[in-house]
């Protein structure tokens, strides 16, 4: 027998909550691209470019849950 997920609906309040959710995570993308602007190395200049890029994937994330 095959069986099929059916999501619950959204209430406002999960909604606030992802909205929140996604909020931080620009917020971290934002920092890290600051940091990454300040940095002489390289090698650190493109792992907080790296962490940008997660922080945004995670934020995308949120969007689709």
């Amino acid at each position: 027998m095959q069986r099929w997920f059916i999501p619950a609906a959204k209430t406002p309040q999960m909604l606030n909550n992802h909205i929140e959710e996604i909020r931080k995570c620009y917020q971290q993308a934002v920092q890290c691209v600051e940091q990454a602007d300040s940095q002489t190395d390289s090698k650190v200049k493109k792992q907080f470019l790296e962490l940008t890029r997660l922080w945004l994937l995670l934020a995308h994330g949120y969007g689709f849950s």
